[in-house]
């Protein structure tokens, strides 16, 4: 048994096997293009997936939506042109599992983790309609009106300067780069979202999110905050960085208050979203509440594309 799998146990081997069949033979590792051919054959003979066979283009989008969501979920940040799953990773992800679940399961939207199709649908419909020229790849000014402009200025540019998920343009955003963005975006308690945002936020990249960089960001939505309320005529509560971050590390209780680590932010994850929020979400950040969100099945994720697949249907 190979270093690493002891703790799976059997399942190790299996999932080991699959690894080794998607694979190229000369290759340590699995990269994109070696999903493909299975993607290829779970749409021509999943009865989930049979009503796609007319539509290749859509067919197309979904094969690059679900690697991406394996990448975003499974694999390392790097570069697009070195994307790759490891042998360990592929063994401690849980991918083999779920392809065993749309092998035994006709009903492909059951699936919460990659395969489902309205979950696709609604990174499409929200790609779609941001890509005015329906050219498949959206600037910087396309995605600032994502859910009603509720991005600020600064951590945009950070997302297209490639912090959260390197691109391949330097100016514009594919499908699959956007599938990480709002993937991010609306589920910001898993580990990938975490370390996407965080990534964002660490301006100097000393791997720590420092006082400075955090009001830094957070000026923005001091602006934002002052035009909602003269917008409501006068009327509404200023909110300041010294009352959200206490509020912030009430709830989080990171070590070093004045230096936030990744660890802090993933052993808290279930509410570390509050902190993305206050620095550069407006819109959510004032929905917080101050509670821990209550016990729903399913991720935030799941919750929100369903909501939105049944507004959308």
């Amino acid at each position: 048994m190979c270093k690493g799998m002891e703790y799976i146990g059997d399942t190790a081997l299996i999932k080991l096997f699959y690894f080794n069949v998607f694979r190229q033979p000369t290759k340590a590792f699995v990269v994109p293009e070696d999903l493909s051919t299975f993607l290829s054959d779970l749409l021509l003979y999943h009865p989930g997936l049979d009503f796609l066979k007319e539509t290749p283009p859509f067919q197309e989008k979904y094969r690059q939506c679900v690697i991406a969501r394996i990448f975003y979920a499974v694999g390392k940040f790097v570069s697009p042109s070195q994307d790759k799953l490891t042998q360990n990773q592929f063994i401690r992800s849980n991918l083999v599992d779920r392809i065993t679940f749309i092998t035994d399961n006709p009903d492909i939207n059951l699936e919460l983790h990659y395969f489902s199709y309205e979950h696709f649908y609604v990174l499409y419909c929200k790609f779609w309609a941001l890509d005015a020229d329906h050219d498949f790849l959206i600037s910087r000014a396309d995605l600032s009106s994502y859910s009603n402009y509720a991005l600020t200025p600064k951590i945009l540019d950070r997302v297209f300067a490639g912090y959260g998920r390197r691109r391949r343009r330097p100016h514009m955003m594919s499908f699959d780069e956007f599938v990480w963005f709002m993937l991010a975006e609306e589920d910001k308690t898993t580990s990938s979202a975490i370390e996407y945002w965080f990534r964002c936020l660490d301006t100097d990249e000393d791997g720590v999110l420092s006082m400075y960089e955090m009001e830094n960001f957070y000026e923005e939505q001091v602006e934002r905050i002052q035009r909602q309320i003269q917008r409501q005529g006068g009327e509404g509560e200023h909110i300041t960085f010294d009352n959200a971050y206490r509020q912030f590390c009430d709830i989080v209780n990171p070590k070093n208050p004045m230096a936030i680590k990744l660890s802090d932010l993933k052993r808290k994850s279930s509410v570390a979203y509050f902190l993305f929020d206050m620095l550069f979400n407006l819109n959510k950040m004032l929905d917080f509440d101050g509670k821990h969100p209550p016990n729903q099945q399913g991720s935030k994720w799941s919750q929100f594309a369903r909501y939105e697949y049944d507004y959308m249907a």
